[in-house]
């Protein structure tokens, strides 16, 4: 999870908002339902396609469509992560070579009531209905079914609505699953999604933990299942390598590693609270504080 946040962070697409839009064909329609409604560029001959291309399906089970979007920042379309990303994992594929929309940095201005813009610059969103708005041409363009068009938000959106227990709480205690799992809220707080402890682990509510079964009375006799041990690691390492829970890690320097089956590097982060830069350690295989000199 933490390698995919990076990805995403340092990867900028286009407003898929004002994205060109595509009719899908039976296998873009298929794809769309069984992904997370993100395709590569090979399921449509568009002219305008490329490899920093993508597709974003819209209810394709539907309308039958979805929206061209561009990677920006020199990034390039990866499709087994479906996110934008470094090219250097892609050496067939040049940004340069990529025609990516060139973005007015002008100000917005003083913007008139049901207008927008996107963070304080041009284009100008102009609303035209619930479901619709227009651009400087103003050509209505249509939200994808089931969205309405949010001037506070400037952009095409669902109308959530929020689940009270998650106005406080991230996790919360399964009406459910007393004892074995909890309740994890979703980033917009409008469900939550079951989520089992770890055998012989036991949920605590006070604390918002997976605990020893001794630290909860309500769940002392509970059980959850048979304990679960971690994946076994190989008899041998080499010089550079450690394993923890089963995975093999490459140390490559003080504070970057990587799992071995894998190419891509890790770095250790910064601590938050003292700003100090953690190493990796071989003999504990994690990023930790490193020793005082």
């Amino acid at each position: 999870m933490i390698i995919l946040a990076l990805l995403m962070s340092m990867a900028v697409a286009i407003d898929t908002r004002s994205g060109k839009k595509l009719v899908l064909d039976a296998a873009a329609q298929a794809a769309c339902i069984t992904t997370q409604g993100y395709l590569s560029s090979d399921f449509t001959d568009d002219p305008e396609a490329d490899c920093c291309s993508f597709i974003v399906c819209s209810a394709p089970h539907l309308n039958k469509t979805g929206f061209l979007g561009k990677c920006m920042g020199g990034t390039v379309w990866n499709t087994d992560l479906s996110v934008c990303d470094d090219p250097k994992y892609f050496p067939s594929c040049d940004p340069a070579d990529c025609t990516v929309p060139v973005r007015t940095t002008a100000l917005c201005g003083d913007l008139e009531d049901g207008t927008c813009c996107v963070g304080g610059r041009e284009p100008v969103y102009t609303v035209l209905s619930d479901n619709s708005y227009s651009l400087s041409d103003g050509k209505p363009q249509f939200c994808p079914l089931g969205q309405v068009f949010s001037t506070s938000d400037c952009c095409c959106e669902f109308e959530y609505v929020v689940d009270p227990r998650c106005e406080t709480e991230l996790y919360i205690a399964d009406p459910d699953n007393e004892c074995c799992g909890f309740l994890q809220c979703f980033a917009n707080k409008t469900g939550t999604v079951a989520i089992e402890c770890r055998p012989p682990s036991v949920w605590n509510d006070v604390n918002k933990t997976c605990d020893l079964a001794t630290n909860v009375m309500d769940c002392m006799n509970a059980y959850c299942g048979d304990e679960v041990t971690d994946l076994p690691c190989p008899p041998t390492l080499g010089e550079d390598q450690c394993c923890i829970a089963g995975i093999v890690y490459d140390v490559i320097d003080d504070i970057t590693y990587r799992d071995s089956g894998s190419d891509r590097v890790n770095c250790c982060p910064v601590d938050d609270m003292s700003e100090v830069q953690l190493v990796f350690s071989k003999d504990d295989c994690c990023c930790e504080v490193p020793d005082e000199p």
